[in-house]
C-alpha cells in the first residue's frame, strides 16, 4: 500500500514536471518575436548602411532597428505630415539603400527641416514619407521619377563614400 501511494506521489510529480517543461518550450517557440524583436539578419550590413548615412550605428539604435524593421518586412512609422505608414514588404539590402537616398533626398528637400538633413531624430519619418511617395510603383522606377539624376547604383552621390 505504501508502495502504490509513494508510486502514485512520483507519478503525479513527474506530470506537473513535465507539464511545465512542455508550457515552457510552448512559450519559447510561440514567443520569438518578443524575445528577438531586434533580432536583424545581417546587422553589420544595416550598421554599414547607417555609417553610410551618418546615422546611429548601435546595434540597439532606433536608426538600425529601423532599417531591420525594413529588412525583416516590419516597417511602421508616420510621415512628416502625420501619415501613418505599414509596409510588409521585405526589402533586401540593396533596396534599403535606395530608400534611404531617397530619405535623404527628401529630408534636404524639405523646407521645415531645420536642419536640411536626414538624422536619428527624422529618420523614421522620411523613410515613412519614401514609402508612402513610392506606393506600390517599383522602387528603381520610383526613385528615377523622384529624384532628378536618380541612377541605380549610383545613389546620386548621398551617402558617405558612395
Amino acid at each position: 500500500m505504501r508502495l502504490r501511494s509513494l508510486l502514485r506521489g512520483r507519478l503525479l510529480v513527474l506530470a506537473l514536471v513535465s507539464v511545465a517543461v512542455l508550457a515552457g518550450a510552448t512559450a519559447v517557440t510561440a514567443a520569438p518575436a518578443g524575445k528577438h524583436k531586434n533580432h536583424c539578419p545581417g546587422i553589420a550590413t544595416a550598421q554599414r548602411l547607417a555609417s553610410d548615412f551618418s546615422l546611429s550605428t548601435a546595434s540597439t539604435s532606433d536608426d538600425v532597428q529601423a532599417i531591420c524593421s525594413l529588412h525583416r518586412g516590419t516597417f511602421t512609422d508616420t510621415t512628416p505630415a502625420g501619415v501613418p505608414i505599414a509596409s510588409h514588404h521585405v526589402f533586401g539590402y540593396g533596396e534599403i539603400r535606395d530608400l534611404l537616398t531617397y530619405a535623404q533626398y527628401l529630408a534636404t528637400h524639405d523646407s521645415t527641416n531645420t536642419g536640411g538633413t536626414l538624422t536619428s531624430n527624422n529618420l523614421r519619418s522620411y523613410l515613412a514619407e519614401a514609402l508612402q511617395r513610392c506606393g506600390s510603383t517599383r522602387l528603381k522606377k520610383c526613385l528615377k521619377t523622384q529624384i532628378p539624376g536618380f541612377q541605380p547604383g549610383k545613389h546620386g552621390g548621398k551617402g558617405k563614400g558612395h
